[in-house]
């Protein structure tokens, strides 16, 4: 631990040691606790320390009751988890052990906790090793290129990794499940070493990781730092310079700065939903300086455009196949209700997934209604889109804020509108279109493209909407994701004004 966090990391660590005796610790305390345990030595120390004054004040409080009378009742300190659950079976046993003499009975209290931290040590350490079996595979790729050490197999869907393998990306993307369960989704120009069946080791580039239960306590290592999933969504990137970053997007990690000969004493923190650390590295590999910061999903990859199989890419008039272009939705203010497909929804809920092989005939076009697509122009089959709410037509103030997929530096956005627009009132229809865009483009930017699509809204028929478009690019200089935000039109008042958004990876030729 860093010196200067003294007060408050060991403050933190008794107070749940503590709740852990009284049984009042969370699930999320203990887990937090037996990681602190077995990452640190100091931790392990006063662990110890306190089970033995726990046992300590129950052997005194023994020998101060009167003569035969039975012993105050004393909770057990026993976790549900395997290492908390030994030590504090140990603790429960020794308090409860049957006094042939005092000497012996107060050499088992205090002894005991100790014993188990010996012994928990011993158990760490003679682990046997994993065997060379796969222990995770690629279950998505993106346009990607790479290799993995020590095969000559390519990066591919069904690519099996044994321990001690390292994927090297360089371009694109690739989504690997270990086998507890955790997914990892690698960005291109990235080095992720395949540690074990819960572990993995992150040279450098850039990763998002989703846990499941079953995987708790996955462990990404990086050149400065080592983060422990505690039940979260959190993302690690490692620079050319090796420094490190961790992001929590939900629940919370536990960071650890390596050791060395200048710091021996690690720094240790907890980070939770929307904080995040940076750890920067000398030279010498030596921790150089800790920055809390914001965490920042916008600089993750989070959710994975899936990359279909080339025989089943849907392909648009060009020829050139069609893969998702929409990286992230993020819907904002506008109307909550309860309808199917989606169900329950508030003023920020965002949409449900698009087709994977974009627009075409008979895929669901809203999140909150049954409807589909009826007919595409030949020119539009297979556009990413969004599934936007309908309902949102009844908010003057929503916006829809859209990440676009950088494997390519520019794709052709679009903004579809509902075509009674223009038969109620011609040349509106532009009005509308350059309203929505009016945060990032100019009047006229968007161009009607000539094409629409027709939507099958069940009772109330068919509807047509026509495909305004223009080519943007999808990240910054320092290559960045850009972010498109759309908002309501305001007009006309009512029902017909509701727009749809979709990407194509090139302007749609006549």
């Amino acid at each position: 631990m860093n010196r200067s966090c003294l007060p408050e990391e060991y403050g933190e660590l008794r107070r749940l040691i503590h709740a852990l005796h009284e049984k009042t610790i969370t699930s999320t305390e203990r887990d937090q606790l037996e990681v602190w345990i077995c990452r640190d030595k100091e931790a392990r120390k006063i662990y110890a320390e306190y089970m033995n004054l726990y046992a300590a004040l129950r052997w005194r409080i023994r020998q101060e009751s009167e003569p035969g009378a039975a012993p105050p009742e004393q909770d057990s300190p026993a976790s549900r988890t395997p290492i908390l659950g030994f030590l504090g079976e140990c603790f429960q046993r020794g308090t409860s052990f049957l006094p042939g003499s005092t000497a012996w009975l107060l050499v088992a209290l205090i002894g005991l906790p100790a014993l188990a931290l010996a012994l928990l040590a011993f158990r760490q350490s003679g682990q046997a090793p994993a065997n060379n079996g796969p222990v995770a595979t690629i279950v998505h790729a993106y346009d990607c290129t790479g290799t993995v050490s020590d095969s000559n197999h390519p990066l591919s869907v069904g690519t099996r990794l044994a321990a001690g393998q390292t994927v090297t990306l360089e371009r694109g993307l690739v989504e690997i499940q270990f086998a507890q369960g955790a997914r990892v989704i690698l960005e291109e120009r990235a080095s992720l070493e395949v540690r074990g069946v819960n572990a993995s080791r992150l040279t450098v580039g850039r990763l998002a990781a989703t846990v499941p239960e079953s995987a708790h306590g996955f462990t990404v290592e990086t050149p400065a730092a080592t983060v422990v999933d505690l039940g979260t969504d959190f993302g690690v990137s490692v620079d050319g310079d090796k420094t490190a970053e961790a992001h929590v997007f939900g629940g919370q990690i536990e960071v650890t700065t390596k050791a060395t000969p200048e710091c021996p004493a690690p720094w240790i923190s907890c980070l939770r939903e929307g904080q995040a650390a940076r750890i920067r590295l000398t030279e010498k590999n030596e921790v150089a300086g800790i920055e809390t910061i914001t965490a920042s999903s916008d600089d993750f990859v989070r959710q994975f455009p899936v990359g279909l199989p080339a025989e089943n890419n849907v392909e648009s008039k060009s020829g050139s196949p069609t893969h998702q272009m929409i990286a992230s939705v993020d819907r904002r203010w506008a109307v909550s209700g309860n309808r199917t497909p989606i169900g329950p929804f508030d003023r920020h809920t965002d949409p449900l997934p698009s087709d994977t092989r974009g627009l075409r005939s008979g895929v669901p076009f809203y999140s909150d209604r049954v409807y589909t697509v009826g007919t595409v122009n030949k020119a539009l089959i297979g556009a990413d889109y969004v599934r936007t709410f309908n309902s949102d037509k009844f908010s003057s103030r929503h916006w829809y804020h859209i990440k676009l997929a950088t494997y390519r530096d520019e794709v052709f956005l679009m903004v579809l509108v509902d075509d009674r627009i223009e038969k109620r009132k011609p040349g509106k229809q532009q009005w509308v279109v350059d309203q929505i865009v009016s945060r990032f483009a100019r009047p006229g930017d968007f161009v009607d493209t000539g094409y629409e699509i027709i939507l099958e809204e069940g009772p109330d028929g068919l509807r047509s909407m026509s495909a305004f478009g223009k080519m943007v690019p999808t990240k910054d200089a320092s290559g960045k994701p850009i972010k498109y935000s759309f908002c309501a039109s305001g007009w006309p008042p009512g029902r017909i004004t509701y727009p749809m958004f979709a990407v194509l990876p090139e302007a749609p030729q006549p």
